[in-house]
């Protein structure tokens, strides 16, 4: 190149840049993910896959920057690319999306991520290469793993996104797993105890009492024969 009218000869390319045609009066700077290592260059190099470069004017392939873990770049790259959600990559200088890997059952991940993570202990997740958990439905509980666990027998839960469930309280009971609600014993019938499991935990009123109610986490009743716990 020459940038100077009348000159007898034409400068050499300098490294970091580069001329791509005759007659030029500029030499050009390498672009961002490029370098250019000699002098007389006519086009620039490529960082190669796996790292990636964001200045002009680079000399050598030191300049080319190892991707980071959770990306990957091609070659060429000005900047590294993420790992979708729902997949990881724990390496340096990744060259392809195939290197980002399906998040197990249980765990999740969102973009760029460089490795999975367990569910929180109220969510769950039963599929592979998912960017999120899911709310333990009502019934159940979770435990931050691949499935929700029904409800057991004497227990409950009404709400979603729980970690454990709910015991049956005294004048209630629970006869079947993943229960949303508890089920009151019959009228005339009354329970003391709690995660009651059957119905046959409800025991007849005692003659001489007229109402059960709970008072202090205790069950009462009373009648004709007095307040009694």
């Amino acid at each position: 190149f020459q940038p100077d009218p009348g000159q007898p000869s034409c400068l050499d390319a300098s490294p970091g840049h580069f001329t791509n045609f005759s007659g030029s009066s500029n030499q050009m700077p390498s672009p961002p993910g490029t370098y250019v290592q000699y002098s007389r260059a006519t086009f620039p190099e490529n960082c190669p896959a796996g790292t990636y470069n964001q200045l002009q004017g680079s000399e050598h392939v030191s300049a080319c920057i190892e991707v980071p873990p959770g990306t990957f770049s091609l070659s060429g790259a000005i900047s590294p690319q993420e790992c979708p959600a729902g997949t990881f990559n724990r390496f340096h200088g990744s060259t392809s999306i195939q290197e980002c890997i399906d998040v197990q059952p249980g765990h999740f991940s969102p973009p760029g991520s460089s490795d999975q993570t367990k569910c929180p202990s109220w969510q769950f997740q039963p599929y592979f290469g998912q960017p999120h958990c899911i709310n333990s439905n009502q019934g159940h509980y979770a435990i931050g793993t691949d499935v929700e666990i029904p409800c057991p027998v004497g227990t409950y839960q009404p709400d979603k996104g729980r970690r454990n469930c709910l015991d049956a309280s005294p004048g209630t009971f629970v006869s079947f797993e993943g229960a949303i609600y508890p089920e009151f014993c019959p009228a005339g019938t009354f329970n003391p105890k709690s995660v009651s499991t059957n119905i046959s935990d409800c025991l007849v009123t005692p003659s001489g009492t007229s109402m059960l109610y709970a008072r202090d986490g205790k069950v009462w009743h009373k009648g004709n024969l007095g307040e009694q716990e």
